[in-house]
């Protein structure tokens, strides 16, 4: 009889660890086998499972395939010899997620932090090139989020730390090149200094690298002031109030004058040019050298001057009364040739040797730099590409892929839209535009650079106590000053991030359709946004208006309440609730819809949490909601002493369209003891007369613009017409309520009441300031339940398609368009992470 030894056991492939999981536990058939906990103690991400054999110790990981080996009889594909205890404890860092999450915050760090001046990454405010660059690094991180452990992004991590660090040192040892400019608004140097929000000096405007401008190469930002230069031309008939101008805003007059220093190798006659249309002079040393009166047009003068080796300081003064004068260069020829007097060359400063000797290598080590950097980055974009790629292929189902595939599909688009953005507003890189005179768009602007320059409070100037609460909603004046200090002082970079801020609005919409009524619906959402961002929403980023900022952060709010009225998650509740508050500081209109957001949260966690914890999350959200929206009366009180919660313009708007009749009697509004203790202001006052007096009257007066809100223009506007597209949402979404239950559930309610509450609000405010922005809001939340009729009509449409091709057709599209069209909760994927 011949005895067969018994099988040993095999370690099946789900059973391989990777670091962090539980140790396998012993096989006791197999006595030449035992397995030992790691050397990291407890387990957690750090754990190492050995393998312990007769022949030695073995690590079992999964980090790359290894070939089959047989270890005790026991066969493995990922036995490795256990390194030593240092070399693990790095690879356990290298392998941990927040150090891969650190390379794309390290990649942002290098485009943030100071550089040398003319390089190609000199930190914040970014150019274009840099802006894009961030925006892409953070379209990356959406596709490669949620953290998960990456050792090649721990090595770009660290490569990118470094580099970081030598832009540090590069900015530290490189002086500053250019020559100090002391730009004033007015002609005269008396006047004030012009401040600037990328330098945020006092007693100087800017460094100028080249002593050359042309009309459009000035920086003449510091015309957007209302509270200075309030200039626009109106009619003969109407008066000026204080410190208004009617002059022309283009054709404003300055001064300037450029403060620098050059160094000249050998002692000699120097020749320099001046060149000018308007009053200008050179001196060199302290002493007048050149001048052009500017009196019969451009004119030019020239001249050489003895110099000895060493530093000279020069000084230019400029002065420009119209635009035909804004021209000025000057020319030297140390070099042998004529050339403009230019930076390296033109230092505001005199500097020590070896400094100059570094600011001679700096073209070629920021060349570098950036090449290292872009090769760090396309590493980042092929990392996030293959970890994308391991997603897909783990999915075995329709529904699963779809779920990999959704975010990055969001995100291109979103990246499509970027690309447009820059396409659109590339002529206005390094330009000065001029906002209109008179107008909302210069106050913000105005709002915005006094927040940059003089601080968070927004006095304009006046002392604490004694200036003026919010006169427009407050916060995007915030925004905006966040826009000027990450992209500079010019309105290339905000405009460019408010159109790409209109198609991040558009992808919170599809992740909110998505949560509520499935994929199909997340897809008409996307399409119905996109043809609403071509007609109606285009020109709103042209333009500095709150709803720039509006549009994203009520739709992010609607969307982390909507996910914490699905999973109860409180970290999206309090997110929520502080996006809804910022929402409503934005356009106070939104804190009108918080009764029925709470409601919903009310009604849909009840039956999972109980009634204690329902009312709790309600009362959580309110203060996340509170904690912004107090900010409010907190500065008002500060800087005017009085702690009013809404903007003052709301009387102003709110009798613009409604003229009382003859029923009414104002004067008995000025005499009502509750308008007085509330503080009311006349124009509120009046209304609310005219509300109380003759309700008739004022539901007569405010039907016109029902209409107008409702995609009819001329109603208001004799010179526009009708706007079929806002018309045809309307009535998809009577529509989607209609055919879509869930769409009359308690999830869809916040979005109903801020329908209805927005409409409501524009019957009573003016909506047909600066076209439909104000009421545009409205139909970006219609949305998600206006697609619905969509989704119906093409799971019909399929259905019937399918049912024709059954015979001949194939499993896998019946199966793609059953996940994609089916109604929510069959055979729906998970809802996308946010």
């Amino acid at each position: 009889m011949t005895h067969r030894r018994a099988p040993r056991p095999r370690i099946p492939a789900w059973r391989r660890l990777h670091p962090g999981q539980p140790a396998i536990p012993a096989l006791p058939s197999c006595p030449r086998l035992r397995l030992a906990a790691g050397w990291s103690g407890q387990g957690g991400a750090g754990q190492c499972p050995l393998l312990a054999t007769r022949s030695g110790c073995y690590h079992l990981a999964t980090a790359r395939p290894r070939p089959r080996l047989s270890l005790g009889g026991v066969s493995t594909r990922h036995a490795l010899p256990c390194p030593p205890p240092a070399r693990r404890r790095l690879v356990a860092l290298l392998q941990s997620p927040l150090v891969a999450l650190a390379a794309f915050v390290a990649a942002l760090a290098l485009l943030a932090l100071p550089g040398p001046a003319g390089a190609w990454l000199d930190g914040l405010p970014f150019s274009g090139l840099e802006l894009a660059a961030a925006l892409v690094v953070c379209l990356l991180l959406a596709v490669w989020w949620p953290a998960r452990p990456d050792p090649w992004l721990a090595g770009a991590a660290l490569g990118l730390a470094a580099l970081a660090l030598l832009k540090l040192a590069l900015a530290w040892t490189v002086p500053s090149t250019g020559a100090v400019a002391v730009y004033r608004g007015e002609l005269g140097e008396e006047r004030p200094v012009e401040r600037s929000t990328e330098f945020g000096w006092v007693d100087a405007t800017r460094l100028d690298q080249r002593l050359a401008f042309t009309p459009d190469d000035f920086p003449l930002h510091f015309f957007n002031n209302s509270e200075r230069y309030n200039c626009y031309l109106r009619g003969e008939k109407n008066r000026l109030r204080g410190n208004e101008c009617q002059d022309d805003r283009a054709a404003l007059p300055f001064s300037v004058v450029w403060s620098g220093v050059v160094q000249v190798p050998a002692a000699g006659d120097y020749r320099f040019w001046l060149e000018s249309g308007g009053v200008a002079q050179l001196a060199v040393d302290g002493e007048p050298h050149l001048a052009v009166n500017g009196a019969a047009g451009h004119r030019t003068d020239r001249g050489a001057v003895s110099l000895a080796p060493g530093w000279h300081a020069l000084t230019l003064r400029f002065r420009a009364e119209t635009p035909a004068e804004r021209q000025v260069a000057l020319w030297w020829d140390s070099s042998g040739r004529r050339e403009v007097v230019a930076a390296p060359a033109l230092l505001p400063a005199p500097v020590v040797a070896w400094r100059l000797q570094a600011l001679a290598l700096t073209p070629a080590a920021s060349t570098a730099l950036a090449a290292l950097a872009g090769l760090l980055g396309l590493l980042l974009a092929f990392r996030v590409g293959r970890a994308l790629v391991a997603r897909l292929a783990s999915a075995r189902s329709w529904p699963a892929r779809l779920a990999v595939l959704g975010r990055p599909g969001l995100v291109l688009w979103l990246a499509l839209g970027l690309i447009a953005a820059f396409q659109r507003y590339q002529g206005l890189e390094g330009r000065t535009v001029i906002l209109p005179g008179g107008e909302d768009p210069l106050a913000y602007e105005t709002f915005a650079r006094d927040i940059v320059l003089n601080g968070p409070l927004m006095t304009l100037g006046h002392p604490l106590g004694q200036g003026f609460p919010y006169h427009f909603q407050p916060f995007y004046p915030y925004a905006l000053a966040l826009w000027h200090l990450l992209a500079g002082e010019g309105l290339y970079g905000p405009f460019v991030l408010q159109f790409f801020l209109l198609g991040a609005s558009g992808a919170l919409l599809c992740l909110l359709a998505r949560r509520l009524f499935g994929i199909g619906a997340a897809l008409a959402t996307l399409a119905l946004f996109q043809l609403l961002w071509i007609v109606e929403l285009t020109d709103m980023a042209d333009d500095l208006l709150s709803e720039n900022f509006y549009v994203v952060a009520l739709p992010l709010a609607l969307l982390l309440l909507a996910r914490y009225s699905q999973t109860g998650a409180w970290g999206a509740l309090a997110a929520g609730g502080l996006s809804f508050g910022l929402a409503a500081i934005t356009r106070a209109t939104a804190l009108s819809a918080l009764p029925f957001v709470v409601l919903s949260i009310a009604l849909a966690r009840r039956r999972p949490d109980g009634a204690r914890r329902a009312a709790l999350a309600c009362a959580l959200l309110l203060l996340g909601v509170l904690l912004p929206v107090s900010l409010v009366p907190l500065r008002n009180a500060i800087v005017s002493g009085r702690p009013v919660l809404f903007a003052t313009n709301a009387g102003v708007t709110m009798q613009m369209a409604h003229r009382p009749t003859k029923k009414v009697n104002l004067k008995e509004g000025d005499n009502n003891p509750l308008y007085r203790a509330l503080h009311l202001d006349p124009g509120v006052r009046k209304m609310l007369e005219f509300m109380r007096q003759d309700p008739l009257g004022y539901l007569e007066a405010s039907r016109p613009l029902a209409v107008y809100t409702l995609g009819f223009a001329r109603a208001m506007n004799k010179r526009d017409s009708t706007h079929w597209l806002l018309v045809a949402l309307n009535l998809l979404y009577l529509g989607g309520i209609a055919l879509e239950r869930r769409a009359r559930g308690a999830l869809a309610l916040p979005l109903h009441g801020f329908i209805l509450t927005h409409f409501l609000a524009m019957v009573v405010f003016v909506p047909n300031a600066y076209g439909y922005r104000q009421v545009l809001p409205m139909y970006l939340v219609m949305l998600p339940v206006a697609a619905l009729p969509l989704v119906c009509a093409a799971r019909s449409l399929a259905g019937a398609l399918l049912r024709r091709a059954q015979p001949a057709g194939g499993a896998g599209a019946e199966g793609f368009a059953g996940v994609a069209l089916a109604p929510p909760g069959r055979g729906q994927a998970p809802p996308l992470p946010d």
